[in-house]
């Protein structure tokens, strides 16, 4: 893996994490609305 691919997933975590935030702070408390709002698959949310 080179460094901009690194730098390319970190990014991309960061982005995820900070739109699952975004969709709890914006009163989406259940897995599906969370996945809705922060348009990540529900199969994926349980992580963050």
């Amino acid at each position: 893996m080179m460094l901009s691919d690194a730098v390319f997933l970190l990014h991309e975590q960061l982005d995820n994490y900070v739109a699952v935030l975004e969709a709890i702070a914006a009163g989406f408390h259940h897995l599906t609305e969370i996945a809705t709002m922060s348009g990540i698959d529900r199969s994926n949310i349980t992580k963050y």
